[in-house]
């Protein structure tokens, strides 16, 4: 038989039973403080969402409030002021241009549309538009001035923009002038009325018209039927110089044909050829030329293309 011995078990010290005592109420206090600091955690969340939800809530309240009032008829537009100095846009012309699009009232028109549809008028060469309290607009138009014909059909602006129009009523912008040739020659062809004008009045005339070829070669027509050819602007201010030199050779060229000469070819660098009097040829068939300043005008060689 073996005999086993057991040391006794004798009772936890009083150093012992204290550190655990100090354990559990520690434990005790981290739970109870982590319990108080979730339920401060939890409330400032909810009364966050729920101030989140308020402004939510009145952001929609003010926003339809705001489209309620907007569409109020008071602000329905009944008022259209045209400022400006017109003479060939008529009521008729702005009723048609407007139709459906002018869309909206005082707050929802979008004024670029208004704009727009106004500038698509024929005569209308600019237009702007603002708002007038609570129900109106002021447009402010500004006419094209015509100031003649393309070969086209289509009426000239004195800015030289071609554009749809009844030649009727160009004439309320005065004299008119016929122009022919590549549209891209158009401005140009309107800067040049003012000289080709004084020249044309020097001579006793009017300036009637203004020809310009595909290769750039000037042309102009005066009231009486005559007819100057200029070539080409080559170097510049080349036809300009011939112009001037026509007129100061005019009297010489009338008392040698017997009266105004029915057609010009200065289209050479040392003088020019004329052929008339009006009365006695055709403008557009001379069947005789004189030649001016010493010029050799049968000669081809001195001819300009």
């Amino acid at each position: 038989m073996i005999a086993m011995t057991m040391p006794p078990l004798s009772p936890p010290s009083r150093s012992a039973r204290g550190n655990a005592g100090a354990q559990a109420s520690s434990t005790s206090r981290r739970d109870s403080s982590t319990s108080r600091r979730d339920g401060r955690a939890g409330l400032p969340a909810a009364a966050l969402l729920a101030r989140v939800f308020f402004v939510l809530a009145l952001l929609i309240l003010v926003g339809g409030a705001l489209v309620w009032a907007v569409r109020r008829p008071v602000f329905d537009l009944r008022r259209i002021t045209i400022a400006g100095a017109l003479r060939h846009v008529n009521r008729a012309e702005m009723r048609t241009a407007l139709a459906g699009h002018l869309v909206g009232n005082f707050f929802t028109l979008h004024l670029r549309d208004a704009r727009d549809a106004f500038q698509s008028i024929p005569w209308v060469a600019d237009a702007s538009v603002r708002r007038v309290w609570p129900d109106g607009l002021l447009v402010r138009l500004t006419e094209r001035r015509a100031v003649g014909t393309w070969s086209d059909g289509r009426l000239v602006s004195d800015t030289g923009a071609l554009f749809e129009g009844n030649p009727a009523e160009a004439d309320l912008d005065g004299p008119q002038i016929t122009f022919s040739g590549p549209v891209q020659f158009a401005p140009e062809a309107v800067a040049r009325i003012a000289p080709f004008a004084r020249a044309c009045h020097a001579l006793g005339t009017a300036l009637a018209g203004i020809a310009v070829s595909d290769r750039g070669s000037w042309s102009l027509r005066t009231a009486r039927g005559q007819v100057f050819d200029l070539g080409r602007d080559d170097p510049s201010g080349a036809v300009q110089r011939r112009l001037d030199g026509l007129v100061r050779n005019d009297p010489v060229v009338v008392a040698r044909l017997g009266g105004a000469p029915a057609y010009v070819d200065a289209r050479y660098d040392n003088g020019f050829a004329a052929s008339g009097p009006i009365a006695a040829t055709p403008a557009d068939a001379p069947d005789r030329a004189d030649a001016v300043d010493g010029s050799a005008a049968d000669t081809p060689a001195t001819r300009q293309p």
